[in-house]
């Protein structure tokens, strides 16, 4: 029987726990743990079909699921529907439990019709592999969870805004040598906002993830940048990403010729 979640609640565990628990478990067969996330043939149906099998019913667009890999050879796997295909996108995030390397995260993306000339969709799919150092010998390693987003947020102008206002912040309180590329982003949001795109469009992350009511997704406020307390940003947006986000930001500034080198 599914599961239909209130509003206000999410099944959404962090990424260390999908692995070191969920994963790990599906592997090693225990079935009754991992009775609320469903198993699919990902090939068999296209993204649109699979929220309504979803074990776990919510308001929010996510949904988990445990898949095979369908290899065609030893690095390359077949990912093609009867619709479309899943294509990569980004370099694999590596997933720590402590000290040690338990898994990575690759993340998706659906596109109808056939590669070279497909048409991009908003359905993106983060999937999470286990690697074989943190497995018994004896697990099943051909399982991953896939955690699939759909792009049910409307593009919200205050988001740009808000996150103008918070990279221009930080950028003016790295050091004097930041003060011209923080009033180059203050002067010229335009190249912020293209920078801002190019990195969502990698990670494959809508604007809902970086609205303040976003729960577990929101962007990080400026008194926790400031203070570099990292553990009042919650983990699906880190610091990491926004200094990833920030060189990127003046790496496009520059090619304009809007940051004096």
């Amino acid at each position: 029987m599914d599961n239909v979640l209130e509003i206000g609640f999410r099944f959404l565990p962090p990424d260390e726990e999908i692995i070191s628990f969920f994963l790990k478990k599906k592997m090693m067969g225990d079935h009754k743990t991992t009775r609320y996330i469903r198993e699919v043939d990902l090939l068999k149906h296209e993204p649109w079909q699979l929220p309504a099998i979803s074990v776990v019913q919510s308001t929010y667009p996510e949904w988990l699921f445990f898949y095979k890999l369908n290899k065609i050879s030893q690095r390359k796997n077949d990912r093609s529907t009867n619709d479309g295909y899943w294509k990569s996108t980004g370099a694999d995030r590596p997933i720590t439990c402590g000290d040690s390397l338990i898994g990575t995260k690759k993340t998706l993306v659906f596109y109808k019709g056939r590669t070279p000339n497909g048409l991009r969709t908003d359905w993106v799919m983060h999937e999470f592999r286990a690697t074989a150092d943190s497995l018994p010998p004896n697990a099943d390693n051909s399982y991953v969870v896939g955690y699939l987003r759909g792009n049910a947020a409307e593009k919200n102008e205050y988001l740009i805004s808000n996150v103008d206002q918070q990279c221009t912040r930080f950028a003016a309180s790295s050091s004097q040598d930041n003060a011209v590329g923080a009033t180059s982003m203050e002067s010229n949001s335009t190249h912020f906002d293209i920078a801002l795109r190019m990195y969502m469009e990698e990670e494959g992350m809508f604007d809902s993830d970086l609205l303040p009511s976003g729960g577990l997704h929101c962007f990080p406020s400026s008194s926790a940048i400031f203070n570099n307390d990292q553990s009042r940003i919650e983990e699906r947006f880190s610091l990491e990403d926004f200094d990833y986000l920030q060189s990127e930001t003046c790496l496009m500034m520059k090619m304009s010729g809007n940051v004096n080198s």
